[in-house]
């Protein structure tokens, strides 16, 4: 009898052993399914940046109160002041804690200084940053920015529509910076009567704005981060240099055309082409009480892309596939993991930004 019983029993195993992986492998595609999606946004909330962090954080927060996220995704926000250590610190947390499915932040720097952490815990991580250095080779990174190609492009299109023959170039010597500088002049034939670089601290540059006053270069390429576009941009009108300022995103801080006292009035940049997001100026103005920068819906549009992954896709899967994507920054998708944003060329016009004026749009709408 208890061989029959045994027998039996090593017959029945296998199929027991079946049903416990099904009902687990059941529960577990119902546990992930109903997991919202935790999404670590890490912005620059202090410092030079502040406006710009600020502006994606509000972007992500009314995204969330518009409903349209449907608890699909829970949005946690760090303060990396900009500065890689502290990103680094934060991430470590992160994959420490287990405390994110999928990171968002802001900056070339500071997404190139966490890229490798993020690819070895295997956590998708979506970088609004000028460089693509952060993707290459890399299967869990994504890049979300007007690519270099474009602002280069809109750049020497524009500045050659002007007449510049000549120009100066001052570059804050940071990865964004660099890489739009070698781009723009790979691409563009214009005599370059001057051609610096600056640390990120320095505050003084009384002594470049003498050597470019003293080039009689017809504009400067302001390829600076804040707060040295004002402090630069005063300088030079402060000594009676007449010629034109142009620059990449940077110069679209608000903050710092109010600190430039007028010295960056008629001031032109490459910025996002934000012809899409007019009712979206207008809801944020009225939720935080101020216009948000450009960068804002940048958060804005990532919000709702991770709100529309299928339910159950892998979301490393789902970005990658993401060939078309129709927002507030226009009809744009994936390619070699780098969403590449449209651009247009606004202005500083009365202390405010006005634009685009000239776009590198290839959708119509």
């Amino acid at each position: 009898m208890t061989k029959v019983r045994a027998s039996k029993l090593f017959i029945l195993l296998p199929f027991m052993l079946l049903c416990l992986a099904a009902r687990a492998a059941s529960a577990e595609g119902k546990e992930e399914g109903s997991h919202p999606l935790r999404c670590a946004v890490i912005a620059t909330l202090t410092g030079g940046h502040a406006p710009i962090g600020h502006s994606i954080k509000n972007s992500i927060i009314l995204a969330s109160e518009e409903g349209f996220l449907n608890d699909k995704v829970i949005f946690s926000f760090e303060d990396d002041a900009f500065l890689p250590r502290n990103t680094v610190s934060i991430v470590n947390k992160l994959i420490s804690g287990k405390e994110a499915d999928c990171i968002i932040l802001f900056g070339s720097t500071t997404s190139l200084a966490i890229a490798g952490l993020a690819e070895n815990a295997k956590i998708p991580t979506i970088a609004i940053a000028v460089s693509p250095k952060m993707i290459a080779g890399r299967k869990y990174i994504f890049r979300s920015y007007i690519s270099l190609e474009s602002q280069a492009s809109l750049l020497s299109r524009r500045a050659d529509e002007l007449g510049y023959r000549s120009v100066a170039a001052i570059t804050t010597i940071q990865d964004a910076t660099v890489s739009l500088r070698e781009e723009l002049f790979r691409r563009w034939s214009v005599e370059v009567t001057l051609n610096e670089q600056v640390n990120p601290e320095d505050l003084d540059l009384r002594s470049v704005a003498a050597r470019i006053a003293a080039s009689g270069s017809d504009a400067v390429f302001l390829n600076l981060l804040p707060p040295q576009i004002a402090a630069l941009s005063r300088q030079l009108r402060v000594i009676g240099y007449k010629g034109d300022f142009f620059g990449g995103p940077p110069m679209g801080n608000i903050d710092e055309v109010a600190a430039s006292a007028g010295a960056l009035e008629g001031a032109w940049f490459v910025s996002v082409d934000d012809a899409r997001a007019e009712e979206f100026y207008s809801r944020y103005r009225q939720r935080f009480g101020e216009h948000p920068a450009v960068e804002g819906i940048y958060g804005y549009d990532l919000a709702n892309i991770l709100a529309q992954r299928p339910k159950g896709q892998d979301l490393r899967e789902y970005l990658s596939g993401l060939k078309k994507f129709s927002g507030l920054l226009g009809s744009y998708g994936m390619e070699g993991n780098s969403l590449d944003i449209p651009a247009g060329v606004w202005t500083v016009s009365g202390g405010k930004l006005a634009g685009p004026a000239i776009t590198g749009r290839k959708d119509t709408h």
